[in-house]
């Protein structure tokens, strides 16, 4: 048996492999030493047990050089499904770059923050065939989750993860969102034309939103009032109290905004109005 090193990539089959000359360009890889596999299912069905995340989709294709990993839903009324216990996320592209730090989302999409943790999947048993067909229906909760935080965008998504952080789960730097971006949080709803959140790590070495940034037709509303703005800057702080009193279990159950995270200050530019809740105006 062959010895297989760190950086080594070892691909067995029981049935035959069969190797043809790539002859269109469009085959053609730029470099003599890059490497292109691609994997097609019924769907793909990718599971990760240890922090209990599936993926379904169409076709994984993976670049040797960008160390880039896509995942794509072929058929117009397929959908790439990404889901956790505290996440799901559809698209008809995802891709990831784990060494370079970089993920994101090509063209429309959603993201719904769970409220609660729960089990992702109703089968988390492996297929007992590698090769038998699995649909979405076999992987899914057929429990609409509860939801704490809803995202929709229609031009991509662009995620930048802390390259300096080693662990198999690295934290998140920043998340662009582009294209008649729409947010539904606990905080209101928001929408725009393009969003940024920015993230700083908490005494704990977590996550949370340090900077929110909407640019280009804003629109925020609440109970008290509502916003319209070119731009809209939010900054947030932590209630170390709050973060002091959630357990183990609450921490994982925590939104996207984050546990104890609240809104400090609020900067509106350009062609501000506001609506009161009253009815009076401010421009």
């Amino acid at each position: 048996a062959p010895t297989i090193g760190p950086d080594d990539v070892l691909v067995t089959c029981d049935d035959g492999l069969t190797m043809v000359p790539a002859l269109t360009p469009d085959e053609r890889l730029d470099d003599p030493d890059d490497t292109r596999a691609e994997l097609l299912g019924t769907p793909v069905y990718i599971l990760d047990a240890k922090e209990q995340t599936e993926i379904t989709c169409d076709r994984v294709l993976y670049n040797g050089l960008q160390q880039r990993f896509d995942l794509l839903a072929d058929e117009p009324d397929h959908t790439v499904v990404l889901r956790d216990p505290r996440l799901l996320a559809r698209s008809s592209h995802m891709w990831i770059a784990p060494e370079r730090g970089l993920g994101g989302f090509v063209e429309s999409g959603s993201i719904t923050v769970r409220e609660e943790q729960a089990t992702p999947y109703a089968n988390p048993a492996i297929p007992a065939s590698a090769n038998a067909a699995l649909t979405l229906d076999d992987a899914a909760s057929t429990d609409p989750p509860r939801s704490t935080l809803d995202i929709t965008w229609t031009e991509g998504v662009d995620i930048q993860f802390d390259s300096s952080d080693e662990s198999d789960d690295p934290s998140i730097q920043s998340i662009v969102f582009k294209g008649d971006v729409d947010v539904i949080s606990p905080y209101g709803v928001f929408s725009s034309d393009w969003m940024r959140m920015n993230f700083a790590k908490d005494g704990s070495g977590k996550a949370v939103p340090s900077r929110l940034l909407d640019r280009e037709q804003v629109r925020a509303h609440n109970d008290d009032q509502t916003i319209w703005a070119d731009d809209l800057e939010v900054t947030f702080m932590v209630d170390e109290n709050a973060q002091a009193d959630t357990g183990p279990d609450d921490a994982e159950r925590s939104s996207l905004i984050g546990e104890g995270t609240e809104v400090k200050d609020v900067f509106a530019n350009g062609d501000v109005q506001v609506l009161m809740d009253d009815g009076a105006r401010v421009f």
